[in-house]
């Protein structure tokens, strides 16, 4: 996946826009967020964001830090407006209290992404945009007061739950500037 994207940033494209981004949703969150994103062509873009947040929202503590990477094509006929489906990747590390439960891990996936852009100026745009995918995850899940050296491998703590998901991998609001 990421070696499709460095190929599509490699191609040549006269008169390139680069954005910087911001997710609101995120930022609401308590997830602080920094996305840029090129032009790789008359209707495609690739991007990526990194995000990191400590104390996110809807838990009791811990943090978690992350890269999304993806690619999208404008159904417009212009990259930056309207219209666009695309694909994207993830991939997160974790370490978080949910009520009396910790979850320590990490997260990898990918998936399909729609939106739309609304250009509120020449250099203003705020994007519209959600993405399904597949996301597969290794953590250590304890609760509590459990003694968790009890998971050990040759004395070495090892995950104890692992699995996969179809859900949503993005959904947002995204505020960008247009800085050529």
């Amino acid at each position: 996946m990421l070696s499709i994207l460095t190929v599509l940033c490699a191609s040549t494209v006269e008169a390139q826009m680069i954005t910087v981004s911001n997710n609101l949703l995120l930022d609401a969150g308590k997830v602080p967020n920094l996305g840029i994103e090129m032009t790789t062509g008359n209707r495609t873009t690739v991007g990526i964001n990194g995000f990191y947040g400590r104390q996110p929202m809807l838990t009791d503590g811990g943090h978690l830090w992350g890269i999304r990477p993806e690619w999208k094509y404008y159904l417009s006929g212009r990259p930056l407006h309207g219209l666009y489906v695309g694909v994207g990747g993830m991939a997160v590390v974790y370490d978080l209290k949910i009520k009396r439960k910790y979850y320590d891990g990490n997260a990898i996936g990918g998936g399909m992404l729609l939106g739309y852009v609304l250009n509120l100026s020449k250099r203003v745009n705020i994007d519209f945009h959600s993405g399904f995918g597949f996301l597969t995850y290794k953590q250590k899940e304890y609760f509590e007061g459990d003694n968790y050296d009890d998971y050990t491998v040759d004395g070495k703590v090892v995950a104890n739950a692992k699995g996969s998901w179809l859900l949503p991998v993005d959904f947002g609001i995204t505020l960008s500037y247009i800085i050529r």
